[in-house]
């Protein structure tokens, strides 16, 4: 028994049988015993649970964890760094996810959602009252767009924003990214450029410590013109959750979607989560907010892919350990 399985809601069941009887690689789902931990050479996870340096302390034997995400925040990096423990990712399969558009959906779902305020007006005709003068706002054309991190999702956004006739502003750190841009892209020499001159705001950073607390009332200040969307898909400790919700309050912000939040990235328990600031102004206060539990990667069809692609290689690395020794 050497390759523990967490969770597998992206994984073939029937693939488990079929590998036990074809491999010395044996596979375990869910807990384990705590004596029978020490024999684990491998973990596959996906995000519910939460591997700090407390839980693999005790896999005395863990060589490689995998797990079918591109954020690995849920992982104690430092403990696998001290302790060879190999982390494999969906970093490793970029060109895999070049083709996914989950998370760019649920981008514009927010999007969508906050502007023209779907949501609101469904529920006004649920609520017996058909009147399209309480909803009227503003079309995405010739308003602006500043998308801070222009990776893979970043790069699907502006595309889809150039569709709606929005000019695309893009900030990114890594300087080379933004090389050869499009001629209708313009890059932004900072944050604050970018939210003095935006309307929308889509945050697409990757999860480097330094994007903690990236978005805080110092940079919402430098909004200008008052009634900005901010959407957040990348990780939830990008935000300041408090100061969103204050600058929705004063107006600054017209609109905050969130498919994340940083209590779910650090809390075992998931009722932290309803102590969040945001979470908390959406069900006792009318402010423009939607959110949603983490479900830009979650589809069945990306899902699927990403865990057999993930799986596969950590089956391949235990495998491979396990013929040198």
């Amino acid at each position: 028994m050497v390759i523990q399985i967490l969770e597998s809601s992206g994984l073939n069941i029937k693939t488990f049988d079929n590998l036990n009887k074809l491999s010395t690689v044996k596979l375990f789902q869910s807990s384990i015993p705590l004596k029978m931990q020490s024999q684990i050479i491998g973990i596959y996870t996906e995000l519910s649970y939460n591997l700090d340096k407390s839980f693999l302390s005790n896999y005395k034997s863990l060589k490689y964890i995998a797990t079918p995400t591109t954020s690995t925040t849920h992982i104690d990096i430092d403990y696998c760094k001290s302790n060879n423990v190999t982390i494999i990712s969906l970093k490793n399969f970029r060109d895999l996810i070049g083709n996914f558009t989950s998370t760019v959906e649920i981008v514009w779902w927010h999007l969508i959602e906050l502007n023209r305020l779907c949501s609101r007006a469904q529920e006004s005709v649920i609520n017996g009252t058909w009147d399209r003068n309480k909803f009227f706002t503003k079309s995405f054309s010739k308003q602006i767009i500043g998308i801070i991190g222009f990776g893979r999702i970043g790069k699907q956004v502006a595309k889809i924003a150039q569709n709606f006739n929005l000019q695309v502003k893009v900030f990114d750190i890594n300087t080379e990214k933004l090389l050869n841009l499009e001629p209708a892209i313009i890059q932004a020499r900072s944050l604050t450029e970018l939210f003095e001159t935006c309307n929308f705001v889509v945050i697409c950073v990757d999860d480097r410590k330094s994007n903690f607390n990236l978005i805080n009332r110092t940079i919402l200040s430098h909004i200008s013109d008052n009634g900005t969307i901010l959407v957040n898909i990348s990780r939830g400790f990008v935000l300041n959750s408090q100061d969103c919700v204050d600058f929705l309050e004063n107006g600054t912000l017209g609109g905050l979607g969130v498919d994340v939040l940083p209590e779910e990235e650090v809390s075992s328990s998931h009722n932290s989560l309803f102590d969040n600031p945001i979470i908390k102004a959406k069900i006792y206060t009318d402010l423009n907010i939607s959110i949603t539990p983490h479900i830009g990667g979650a589809t069945i069809d990306s899902l699927q892919i990403a865990a057999q692609a993930v799986f596969g290689a950590l089956f391949d690395a235990v495998s491979q350990f396990l013929k040198k020794i």
